[in-house]
């Protein structure tokens, strides 16, 4: 039997250089396109952690993503929590699927990982390891964007997060999982959010950068 190390969780990843990571959970969806042209104006590289059973239909966005320099991570298949009531067996059948999913679109399978809702324990993430994930990314900045009315609030509580640092992990929301329906029924105000917090950032004197990057910093 060959032993597989357990993924690492990490929240944020310190370093000397303003460095942080904005990342996206959820997609693709409709709202990706345009938080893309963002950041595509801005000069910056996210992390989108797409859900596998999101990909279908969405796959030229997908593509997009990928070939405008920001990384594809993984959001599990199904966006159900892994970490509770779910056997080792199933947890990788999640992620595995979901690197097929996105490996049948790209080429290459993701190097990141973010399970839904944060949802972390021994299980997942001995899972991610066995699944060749090397860390469980959480994020050390959000705000509930998905269910909040206003982009204006929502980034308020970004820009003035008390863990708005060198290091930070940012998440954020550019879809709304497929079978669900406890959040709001758009993306709309994170989208038009992201159009003031990357400015902001940048003249904060942030890089902003995708997870792989920044933790090649650590």
């Amino acid at each position: 039997m060959i032993w597989v190390s357990s993924a690492r969780e990490i929240s944020w990843v310190p370093n000397d250089q303003s460095a942080i990571a904005l990342t996206f959970d959820d997609g693709p969806a409709e709202w990706t396109e345009p938080i893309l042209d963002t950041l595509r104006l801005t000069g910056v590289r996210a992390t989108f952690f797409v859900i596998g059973d999101a990909i279908p239909g969405r796959e030229a966005t997908l593509r997009r993503t990928a070939r405008e320099g920001h990384e594809i991570g993984s959001h599990a298949l199904l966006h159900r929590r892994l970490d509770v009531g779910l056997r080792l067996a199933e947890i990788q059948d999640e992620l595995i699927a979901t690197s097929e999913a996105i490996k049948s679109v790209l080429g290459k399978p993701p190097v990141v990982f973010r399970p839904p809702g944060f949802g972390c324990n021994e299980l997942v993430q001995e899972a991610a390891g066995a699944c060749g994930f090397g860390w469980v990314v959480q994020a050390s900045v959000w705000c509930e964007d998905w269910n909040e009315g206003s982009s204006e609030t929502i980034a308020a509580k970004i820009l003035d997060h008390a863990e708005l640092r060198s290091g930070a992990i940012i998440d954020l929301h550019d879809g709304r999982p497929p079978h669900e329906s406890a959040s709001r029924e758009d993306r709309v105000p994170t989208v038009a959010a992201v159009a003031k917090i990357v400015p902001a950032l940048v003249e904060r004197g942030f890089s902003l950068l995708s997870v792989s990057e920044l933790l090649a910093l650590e």
